[in-house]
């Protein structure tokens, strides 16, 4: 399950993610996503990550095409999760993109990753 989390600020995009993410919940968070972008030229998002049981083949393709053509209209992205491979991945991903921050946060630090995005 993947839902929208509101953490106020209108250029700021937060996820709840437990679970299996369908296509029907990501092409409402894509949605959200592609509305913020008509108001701002650059987002962050917020991401908590409790569990990832998967992600349909399609929401997938989906997210890697508007990830490649939008990539550079992401500015900062908190993780906050207790899993140890998001805080890898976290990391490799900070190197390979440069303009967009990266970094992940444990779950007992929910508000320093929010303090940090919204920086």
């Amino acid at each position: 399950m993947m839902e929208l989390i509101e953490p106020q600020e209108d250029h700021i995009v937060g996820l709840h993610i437990d679970g299996k993410v369908d296509n029907e919940t990501f092409d409402r968070v894509l949605a959200e996503i592609e509305d913020r972008l008509t108001r701002h030229d650059k987002i962050r998002l917020y991401v908590e990550l409790v569990s990832l049981g998967g992600i349909g083949l399609e929401a997938l393709f989906k997210d890697m095409k508007f990830g490649l053509g939008n990539w550079r209209r992401f500015e900062r992205e908190a993780v906050v999760s207790d899993r140890s491979w998001v805080h890898k991945i976290a990391s490799v991903t900070d190197r390979l993109m440069p303009s967009v921050e990266v970094k992940a946060f444990p779950l007992e630090e929910k508000s320093a990753a929010l303090a940090w995005v919204r920086e």
